[in-house]
């Protein structure tokens, strides 16, 4: 498979969301941060990103992965 970066989304102020294209061609903005919105953590919201992708039948795998990047010292 060819892998690259083809770009990023940050989804607040303090997540950064990388993701496959399985993922990207079927979620959009809004519905991307609903999903997020009210997680209890991030394992959570990665969860219910996949199953948000899923369920809008994407036949490609879906890889979702979040993180909160630490305050610089």
């Amino acid at each position: 498979p060819r892998v690259g970066l083809i770009g990023e989304r940050r989804l607040d102020a303090h997540v950064l969301l990388a993701c496959s294209d399985g993922f990207w061609r079927f979620v959009g903005a809004r519905e991307l941060a609903e999903g997020v919105r009210g997680a209890p953590t991030l394992g959570e919201a990665a969860a219910r990103l996949v199953r948000l992708a899923r369920s809008c039948a994407s036949p490609d795998d879906v890889t979702v992965a979040l993180c909160r990047p630490l305050a610089e010292s």
